[in-house]
């Protein structure tokens, strides 16, 4: 059976099994209960999310609409309920979920605040759970390992793999906490403020970063997937070492991907890894008023709103 494990700031996935992966929901309570819906379809196997779960547009669909090829398909942002799922699917498959950082995240513990959306993000989210909730998010996501190998060759990381030099010691001593907020890139947080902004990465960096992260895993890591940067297609092979995956957010409904792996294989280039995409809503009719799965937690009011 797939398990996680992890060691400070970066997890591992053992085999054998599957692992499937997902990028970027930003609040789309539909698309994680699609991708919940396949995982638990899969006996033994491993979900990862490459970050950037929370955060979603308020706009209304008469707002949305003219900006639907940037925005992709309308839907509300609906972060508290995707929240609470993802605790329970952990509570139900301990050590089968895991999620990466992402710089949406970090602004909840410590990092720059973000304002794609509203003017403070973390406040707009955090002002809708309780005040337990609120406390359970930081201790959640001050856990979150900040990059995952892999048994297959593949290693994880929310934007583009930085070629800045880390090892355990030096990961484990950066601090979440940044001293200015509206600066991404500060001193003390070096690897952490590349791995989630970067966009992009040429070969000769993700090379540098595979060295460094083998050094940290049982095998030789040969390819990063990434998400934080959209991508129309759903994925892009960027060149034979990166690899783009752009599940959600930006996207119209039928080229929203996710990856499906084979922790007993290995990979050796992106374009081996392109050929394990699948598409997340694969001939399944959409009737915006009903759920594709039960929602595994309380409802409390996170009714979907999607378009067809």
């Amino acid at each position: 059976m797939a398990q996680f494990r992890q060691e400070g700031r970066v997890a591992w996935i053992e085999g054998p099994g599957e692992l499937f992966v997902v990028s970027d929901l930003h609040g789309n309570l539909r698309d994680f209960l699609r991708i919940a819906e396949i995982f638990e379809q899969h006996e033994g196997a491993c979900l990862l999310f490459l970050g950037d779960l929370f955060h979603g547009p308020y706009l209304t669909q008469q707002d949305w609409a003219p900006y639907t090829d940037v925005l992709g398909d309308f839907y509300y942002d609906q972060s508290p309920g995707l929240f609470r799922g993802y605790l329970e699917l952990k509570r139900r498959y301990p050590g089968r979920v895991k999620a990466i950082l992402g710089n949406h995240e970090h602004s909840h513990v410590g990092g720059p605040r973000v304002s794609k959306f509203t003017p403070d993000e973390a406040f707009s989210f955090e002002e809708n759970l309780s005040l337990e909730e609120r406390r359970a998010l930081v201790r959640d996501l001050s856990a979150w390992p900040w990059m995952v190998g892999s048994r297959c060759g593949v290693s994880f990381t929310h934007g583009a793999p930085p070629p800045t030099h880390f090892n355990k010691q030096s990961l484990n001593a950066e601090k979440l906490y940044v001293t200015n907020p509206q600066e991404w890139v500060q001193s003390d947080v070096v690897v952490l403020s590349e791995l989630l902004w970067r966009r992009y990465s040429p070969p000769e960096d993700v090379e540098v970063f595979l060295d460094h992260i083998s050094s940290l895993c049982e095998t030789k890591q040969h390819v990063v997937v990434h998400g934080h940067e959209p991508t129309p297609a759903g994925y892009q092979v960027e060149h034979t070492r990166l690899f783009n995956l752009s599940s959600s957010f930006a996207m119209r409904r039928p080229d929203k991907t996710y990856l499906r792996l084979s922790l007993d294989e290995s990979y050796l280039n992106a374009y081996e890894v392109e050929a394990c995409i699948c598409p997340l809503y694969d001939g399944i009719e959409l009737d915006p008023l009903i759920n594709l799965a039960p929602l595994p937690f309380e409802d409390n009011d996170d009714t979907l709103d999607e378009s067809t």
